[in-house]
């Protein structure tokens, strides 16, 4: 029987997962808060007017997603105890949530933040079911989450 430890998720895959969920974009649409771009990026959240007269760069786009997702790694970090201990798909669900939420979305999620740093998936689970955000997002990503969420010992 080979034994696994946890290990901090990797830049990789927390891209492909946010990809998957988010989409990618390189022309302005509506989200719950306005207008987005690219993976997932809020203009309206950072005070950027959507532009219409040309897609945004992959450049452009790829510095916003890095700046994103290192926020939404840090942001995991602070919220959840030992988060690095995590099982790999457990960071992916934590990440995905505070990079979809946004930064201060997250801070409002204390139930989740809580019972994921107590290792209580089944509430964890429980608490995105009862958030708005579990009505605002894709069914397939919402499923998923809950599906991993729920797969925890």
């Amino acid at each position: 029987v080979a034994i696994t430890f946890p290990r901090p998720v990797s830049v990789a895959a927390v891209r492909a997962h946010l990809v998957r969920h988010e989409g990618y974009r390189t022309r302005p649409y509506r989200d719950g808060t306005g207008w987005s771009v690219g993976v997932g990026h809020s203009l309206t959240a950072h005070g950027e007017r959507p532009r219409w007269d040309h897609p945004y760069t992959e450049r452009e786009i790829e510095r916003w997603l890095v700046e994103d997702y290192c926020w939404a790694i840090d942001a995991s970090r602070k919220g959840i105890e030992r988060f690095d201990s995590l099982p790999h798909d457990v960071q992916l669900v934590v990440i995905g949530v505070a990079f979809s939420v946004g930064r201060t979305g997250f801070e409002r999620f204390k139930g989740f933040r809580l019972a994921v740093s107590y290792r209580a998936y089944t509430m964890a689970a429980s608490e995105l079911g009862l958030s708005r955000w579990a009505n605002q997002v894709s069914p397939n990503r919402f499923n998923a989450y809950l599906r991993i969420l729920r797969a925890q010992p």
